[in-house]
């Protein structure tokens, strides 16, 4: 009497491509990864911070602009234009004999009294060339320009 054997499937067929197919994968990952990291460097996210300091006095308004990491760590003087993306700081303090009122961007700060100061925060996202300005009661304006890069 002859048994009946079932045939086993072969083994090694199924793990050869199962192997080429985890080989493929790996490939594949390996080559997407990179190529997100790229995309995400070229974002407009804020990465600095820059702190602008603007002094107030009764002729002329003086600023001073500093550039580091957002956890304000070894801040350096920043020399020309202001990076687009970052993050800015205004801390500005009156010395002049007048209230004023500081403005940029488009947002101004509260009244500030002689010896006062006030602060604005904003992220610079569009180039260009942006004028600020002081207004006081006896109408005197002082006003610059800040550029963005």
């Amino acid at each position: 009497m002859t048994r009946n054997r079932l045939a086993a499937p072969d083994s090694r067929g199924t793990i050869g491509s199962m192997k080429a197919i985890a080989v493929a994968v790996v490939l594949a990952a390996s080559l997407v990864i990179p190529a997100s990291s790229l995309a995400a460097a070229k974002t407009t996210t804020p990465s600095k911070y820059v702190l602008v300091e603007v002094l107030i006095k009764d002729q002329r308004v003086i600023i001073g602009a500093w550039q580091g990491t957002q956890h304000h760590g070894d801040m350096i003087p920043l020399a020309g234009a202001v990076p687009r993306g970052d993050y800015i700081s205004f801390s500005v303090l009156n010395r002049s004999k007048h209230v004023q009122q500081f403005t940029i961007f488009g947002k101004k700060t509260p009244k500030i009294k002689p010896g006062g100061k006030a602060h604005l925060f904003v992220v610079a996202l569009i180039r260009g060339s942006f004028p600020y300005k002081t207004t006081s009661p006896t109408g005197k304006a002082l006003h610059g320009v800040m550029t963005v890069a």
